[in-house]
C-alpha cells in the first residue's frame, strides 16, 4: 500500500532529524505546490525554511543553495517584488560564477539565471549598460583573491 508523502517525511523527520538535506529538498517541493495553489505567504516561508537547512547541509555556495534561491527569486518576480527579488537573484549567480571558477565549467544554469537577473534589472529601470556592468562585476567578485604585491 502506498504511503502519504507526509508520512515519508515524517520517516525522514525521526531518522534524520528535521535539518537533513532530503527534508529541505521536501520542503521546497511543498513551498513549491503551495506557490502553485497560490499561497504565496506560507510558500516564502517554507523556501526560507528549505534555504536554511540547504545552506547548513551543503555550505552557503553551493548549487544546491543556488536552486532553492532560484525559487525565492521567481516567488518574488511572481509578485512584481524586483527590489526582493534582485540581491536573491545576484546571490544565485555569485554562487554559480564560483561553481564556474571551481569546476572550469559554466553551471547549466547559468544562463536561465542570467537571463531571470537582466529581466530584473530592467524591471528595476537599469540600462543594457548597467545591466552588463553588474553582471561583469559578479563574475569578478566571483574570481580566486590575489595578494596584493604591495602588502
Amino acid at each position: 500500500r502506498d504511503q502519504p508523502r507526509s508520512r515519508g517525511l515524517g520517516d525522514v523527520y525521526k531518522r534524520q532529524g528535521p535539518n537533513h538535506r532530503i527534508v529541505a529538498n521536501d520542503i521546497n517541493n511543498l513551498a513549491e505546490l503551495l506557490r502553485k495553489s497560490g499561497r504565496l505567504e506560507e510558500t516564502e516561508k517554507m523556501y526560507r525554511r528549505a534555504l536554511a537547512i540547504t545552506e547548513a547541509s551543503y555550505g552557503p555556495d553551493h548549487p544546491s543553495v543556488a536552486m532553492v534561491l532560484n525559487n525565492l527569486a521567481v516567488l518574488f518576480g511572481n509578485q512584481e517584488k524586483w527590489a526582493e527579488s534582485e540581491p536573491v537573484c545576484r546571490r544565485m549567480l555569485e554562487i554559480l560564477a564560483k561553481f564556474e571558477n571551481q569546476t572550469g565549467s559554466e553551471h547549466p544554469q547559468w544562463g536561465m539565471v542570467k537571463s531571470n537577473y537582466s529581466r530584473i534589472l530592467h524591471m528595476l529601470g537599469k540600462t543594457k549598460e548597467e545591466t552588463a556592468t553588474a553582471l561583469e562585476q559578479i563574475k569578478a567578485s566571483a574570481l580566486p583573491k590575489t595578494k596584493n604585491a604591495a602588502e
